[in-house]
């Protein structure tokens, strides 16, 4: 069987509306997988007792951080990742989003397979992967640049909480990726286009990039 990994817990302080009382959400991530609880801390609202439901938080997050004996030597890269983008809130909204894509998508898939702690994550491992990544999809310097930015984000986030000592992302080396070449439309082309498009509400819009080559 194999160990059970936990992510770094977090502990958030609420009022419900329903008794006044304080309650406690903790959320964390086990094998990949979030996992959240609420607990009461018997602390009414009576606005004076903000210090003390904070410090009753702060308990609670030392109980249960012991409880579920956090092991980071063991968490998969793989995990890590997808737990970081989900709980990173530094980052926009949209930006996230775009992040997650291809965190879920690409790194997860690949990474997970290869059953990489991140702990022992290393410079070939990441190497490999936008190696391979060139070979199966065709993608573009900007492209490879802007997956190990994503990469290099989540390892230096994983840094910060001392996961581990230090980025293996640094060292990488781009390959110069498939350049984009664009193609002209021939004379038959272009007229096939113009006639398709005559009469259509977008026909300027290609009348003006035929002719000016846009």
């Amino acid at each position: 069987m194999a160990a059970k990994t936990t992510t770094k817990i977090t502990a958030t302080l609420h009022v419900d509306k329903r008794d006044g009382k304080y309650y406690v959400h903790l959320s964390w991530y086990e094998n990949g997988k979030r996992k959240q609880k609420c607990l009461a801390t018997g602390i009414k609202d009576d606005g004076r007792s903000k210090r003390k439901a904070e410090a009753r938080r702060a308990e609670l997050l030392a109980e249960w951080t012991e409880k579920l004996k956090l092991n980071h030597t063991d968490i998969l890269f793989s995990d890590y990742m997808h737990e970081w983008i989900a709980s990173e809130r530094s980052i926009a909204v949209t930006t996230r989003e775009n992040y997650s894509g291809f965190i879920n998508n690409q790194l997860v898939p690949y990474f997970a397979e290869k059953k990489i702690k991140l702990c022992d994550l290393n410079r070939e491992d990441i190497q490999a992967f936008i190696d391979w990544k060139l070979a199966s999809s065709g993608v573009c310097r900007n492209t490879l640049n802007r997956y190990q930015a994503i990469i290099q984000k989540g390892l230096n986030a994983a840094k910060k909480r001392r996961m581990i000592s230090e980025s293996p992302v640094e060292d990488i080396v781009l390959p110069a990726g498939h350049k984009h070449i664009a193609k002209a439309y021939t004379d038959e082309q272009a007229s096939a286009l113009l006639s398709a498009s005559r009469g259509h509400k977008i026909e300027p819009v290609i009348v003006i990039a035929l002719f000016t080559g846009m």
